[in-house]
């Protein structure tokens, strides 16, 4: 796009880049923004908050954590070097399905953005809202903070294990070993961690994320991680003597986009309990919202003295549009009830609602059948042009701890762990999972 001064077209580059866009500092003067105005993987001080918009999303990822070196073990016989472990995955904020919406009432007047490079946090602050996703390191998943508003989508990252909105973590180097005679052998490394969800692993791939996207180990060390906040791989472990990279390998970048958002707006309720949102003031006669829930987890099965608990089944999902002047007038408030999870040892889910117009979604209230199972998964939900996240279901207590086998807890609106058997003696199941609301307000 050309830049006008009078009615001659300019041409401004930056090395062999045409620009499209003129900024004095961090403030963009030309062309004036329009909505939405999107911000990615850029670094701002100070820019100013552009005072038309009704908020902004924000989606950070932190740089991932750089994989560990191999060991290295000296040419004789039968010598076992094991390949590093993978580095941890970053923390997110703002992950697909779990928008992290901030109200215009809620920023300051100005912002600043961080973009994380490889094992570093990547950030949004604006007045006293600061958001910063942690960063992979070589032995832990980033961890995400919020502060300055009372309420926040993240997802801590992975070391070593599948996702659900954090990054994942890359995988272990190969194994170097040697027989009888000094002959030198490798067991593959392992694939890394992969997120179950749009939003972590690597951050912007298909769902599920391909097999190639996963970071991993592998011939000459660990693969880089790849996508965004992405644990590199660990290093080949090493024979001395023979030409191997023993190196632990990079993490992914971090990633960040805000986007400003003129009449729309995002709210969620995560916790249990009462719940009441009023209308911002722009919501006109023939607006819509749009209402989508998630009820409660069952609770798992307790053990029985010679067979493991079944797992509890994942809450319903369920959606309706409103209209604003048919359905809820202009300036109204929308309140109901997010299910609580069902408790440990069978306990139903509860029923997430909207009791204003009569919207229920259903909580679970049965097993999976069977026994020495894990909890079902609420999973990812999508409707219209909207992705919403739920959880995991809780692991079967065997799989967990064999000495004291107790069901694992639900994620969101998923199904609590059945309780393992020991000694035969049941253990407890584990809880369901509370339920979820989301709203999407937007003029038509």
């Amino acid at each position: 796009m050309p830049i006008y001064i009078g009615d001659a077209a300019a041409s401004i580059y930056v090395g062999n880049d045409l620009q499209d866009a003129v900024y004095l500092g961090s403030d963009r003067i030309w062309p004036p923004i329009s909505f939405p105005y999107v911000i990615e993987n850029t670094n701002l001080t100070d820019a100013e908050t552009p005072s038309e918009a009704a908020g902004v999303i924000v989606e950070l990822a932190g740089g991932g954590g750089p994989g560990k070196a191999g060991a290295v073990m000296p040419s004789q016989n039968n010598v076992v070097a094991a390949g590093g472990d993978g580095g941890g995955g970053a923390a997110t904020i703002g992950t697909a399905g779990l928008r992290f919406f901030i109200p215009i009432e809620d920023l300051g007047p100005l912002f600043s953005t961080i973009v994380g490079t490889p094992g570093t946090a990547s950030s949004f602050v604006s007045g006293a809202v600061q958001l910063n996703a942690g960063a992979g390191t070589n032995s832990a998943g980033g961890t995400p903070t919020i502060s300055g508003i009372g309420y926040g989508f993240s997802a801590p990252g992975s070391l070593g294990a599948n996702t659900l909105g954090g990054a994942a973590g890359g995988g272990q180097g190969r194994t170097a070993r040697t027989d009888s005679n000094k002959n030198v052998s490798y067991t593959p490394g392992t694939a890394g961690a992969a997120s179950l969800f749009k939003s972590g692993g690597a951050y912007l791939s298909p769902d599920p994320v391909p097999e190639a996207s996963k970071p991993s180990g592998g011939a000459g060390g660990g693969a880089a991680g790849r996508g965004y906040g992405a644990g590199g791989g660990g290093g080949s472990g090493q024979i001395q003597g023979t030409p191997v990279d023993g190196s632990g390998k990079v993490g992914g970048p971090g990633y960040l986009r805000v986007t400003f958002t003129d009449k729309r707006h995002y709210w969620g309720r995560f916790l249990a309990g009462s719940w009441s949102w009023t209308l911002p003031s722009w919501l006109r006669n023939g607006d819509k919202i749009r209402l989508t829930g998630l009820g409660g987890g069952r609770g798992g099965d307790k053990g029985g003295s010679t067979s493991g608990g079944a797992g509890g089944r994942a809450g319903a999902w369920n959606d309706v549009v409103l209209t604003v002047g048919v359905d809820v007038p202009v300036g109204g408030t929308l309140v109901g009830v997010v299910g609580t999870g069902g408790a440990i040892n069978s306990g139903n889910g509860g029923n997430t609602t909207c009791t204003t117009v009569g919207f229920v979604a259903l909580g679970a209230t049965a097993s999976n059948g069977g026994t020495a199972t894990g909890g079902d998964n609420s999973g990812i939900h999508s409707y219209l042009d909207d992705d919403y996240i739920g959880g995991l279901g809780g692991l079967y207590g065997g799989d967990i701890n064999l000495t004291d086998p107790v069901g694992g807890d639900g994620g969101p609106g998923s199904g609590g762990g059945g309780g393992g058997s020991i000694f035969f003696s049941g253990k407890d199941g584990g809880k369901g999972g509370d339920g979820r609301l989301f709203i999407h307000a937007y003029q038509v």
